[in-house]
């Protein structure tokens, strides 16, 4: 039982990082197009952070939805 549990916070902690991550690297790259400037290197390499964990985020929920 303790099994399920964990394994649905870990699969629903997972799914919420994944969508919130996804969102906020959209806003990003949505602001800097409107603004018709290329983001700093320092926000590139945020975008590209936010991008891996989203990554791990999505692979964890799909390990975890099993």
């Amino acid at each position: 039982m303790i099994t399920v549990v964990a394994l649905k916070f870990l699969h629903y902690l997972s799914l919420f990082l994944a969508g919130g991550l996804g969102v906020a690297n959209a806003i990003l790259f949505k602001n800097h197009q409107k603004a018709e400037m290329p983001p700093s290197p320092p926000v590139q390499k945020t975008m590209m952070t936010l991008a891996r964990l989203g990554l791990v985020a999505i692979i964890i929920l799909w390990v975890t939805g099993v």
